[in-house]
């Protein structure tokens, strides 16, 4: 009787509200010719549809939203960038509900309450901004993040791990593909920036394939993800994204350090050469102009003495000038000290808002928005991330099980981690590349505090240079 009503409530419901529409649209007819008041109907609609479906479908959503807004198409600067705090806090809601009431055993560790004290932290510290309530709504965004990673994340992932990872692989094969037919078949830029394009394609894509290719069962999913891999240099190299390739060279190779994958390792430093011949044959001033900005990256002669990164030094020096000025309590979260206001309009490096600037570094960032002291947590919070990917990692040397989710996720982290020594995106919410690596180190933590501790192995007489690796494994 109770799912009879239930039905019933539910289709009165529906007709109810399709009458009150078609109403409004006989006495306002002007609502339903604007694209924002259809537009927030729409998204409105899909996220009452992902929310129902919230185990497979919000997460998903989710990220297509972030990456929505993150790509040079029309309207996505003007809908995409209002929608996702929208989609952000309904699922932060809706998730910790749900946590709440069906997975209260998933219990908070040290890890989360730090995670947590940062937001107390960063909202100290926006009341001695310069732009307040900016600085608070960033502050809003961050705890809303948090609250979404440490309760609808683990929600939709913990007891469905092997259909995440599959959809988590088709969807950056889905972005290999659209990003390589939008840049070398329709010669259109997809990204706000080749920056975006690098990060998207060097620190999220690149890992998880590269993961997707070791553990494939099969000849043909294995040569179909080498091909990606390949489509992933190509896209790598139309960035121009240095930090994105040292990023992508990182992860690789602890990838295959850890996973007991030499041959793996030889192959990709083979396909590395591979590319760069093919460029070099079709294009060989790309090549040299490739080899130029990589040398200027770290070394660039300036008056006869070698300085180096300096294409990051002027950011830097005025990042820590502004330190210097605001030493404990800093700028406030997520603002910076731009001095005259007047000039704002002039300097390129500053933000749409008038509130923020170009840092180079997300560590610097975060020291000159939150102090010296204010700083404190958000170091702990790195540290403990760090921790967690190396035990991940020590965990996968010993057992040689690669098929966990944490796997994945902790190669993303270390990749991430040296993306972020270049830009300033680790605390910044509304950057998809934000959002996806603490979605990863919540996700990694709760591997850690959950998996069993494996018993070490002694070495045998086949075992490699590295004693506690165990027997020799093949690709």
């Amino acid at each position: 009787m109770k799912e009879r009503a239930a039905k019933i409530l539910v289709v009165g419901a529906t007709l109810l509200a399709a009458l009150l529409l078609i109403w409004y649209a006989q006495t306002r007819p002007g609502f339903f010719s604007n694209t924002y008041y259809l537009g927030g109907v729409l998204l409105f609609e899909l996220i009452l549809v992902s929310l129902w479906h919230y185990e497979t479908m919000f997460l998903p959503f989710m990220m297509s939203v972030f990456l929505f807004s993150g790509m040079y198409l029309p309207s996505s600067t003007s809908v995409g960038l209002t929608s996702r705090w929208f989609v952000l806090g309904s699922g932060a809601l809706a998730g910790f509900t749900m946590w709440i009431k069906h997975r209260r055993e998933q219990r908070l560790t040290a890890f989360h309450l730090v995670a947590f004290f940062c937001v107390i932290t960063a909202l100290a510290s926006a009341m001695v901004s310069d732009f307040p309530d900016i600085a608070l709504l960033k502050v809003l965004s961050l705890f809303m993040l948090f609250l979404y990673c440490a309760s609808g994340v683990r929600y939709a992932i913990l007891g469905r791990e092997e259909q995440f990872l599959r959809g988590l692989v088709v969807g950056c094969e889905i972005l290999v593909y659209v990003s390589a037919v939008a840049y070398f078949i329709l010669r259109q830029e997809l990204w706000v920036n080749r920056n975006s394009l690098g990060a998207i394609i060097g620190i999220m894509v690149f890992p998880v394939l590269a993961w997707a290719a070791l553990v494939s069962q099969t000849p043909r999913s294995r040569r179909r993800m080498t091909f990606e891999l390949f489509l992933c240099l190509f896209l790598l190299y139309t960035s121009a994204s240095r930090a994105s390739v040292v990023g992508a060279i990182v992860s690789g190779t602890v990838l295959c350090l850890v996973t007991a994958r030499p041959r793996a390792l030889y192959r990709g430093a083979f396909f590395v050469v591979l590319f760069l011949t093919v460029i070099g044959v079709f294009s060989p001033s790309g090549l040299v102009e490739v080899s130029s900005q990589t040398t200027s990256f770290f070394v660039k002669a300036r008056g006869g003495s070698g300085t180096v990164l300096t294409s990051r030094e002027h950011p830097w020096d005025e990042t820590i000038a502004s330190i210097k000025k605001h030493p404990w309590l800093g700028s406030g979260f997520g603002t910076s000290d731009i001095g005259d206001r007047e000039n704002i309009a002039t300097v390129h490096t500053y933000s749409l808002e008038g509130s923020n600037r170009e840092h180079g570094n997300s560590y610097l960032a975060m020291a000159e928005y939150m102090g010296l002291l204010g700083l404190v947590p958000f170091a702990i919070l790195l540290i403990l991330t760090l921790r967690n990917a190396w035990r991940v990692c020590v965990w996968v040397r010993r057992t040689g099980n690669l098929r966990s989710y944490a796997v994945p996720f902790s190669i993303v982290i270390i990749g991430a981690v040296v993306h972020a020594a270049f830009e300033d995106w680790l605390f910044a919410v509304g950057y998809y590349l934000c959002v996806f690596f603490w979605i990863c180190a919540f996700m990694v933590t709760d591997f850690v505090s959950t998996a069993p501790k494996p018993a070490p192995q002694w070495p045998t007489e086949r075992s490699w240079v590295f004693p506690s690796w165990g027997d020799e494994r093949r690709v």
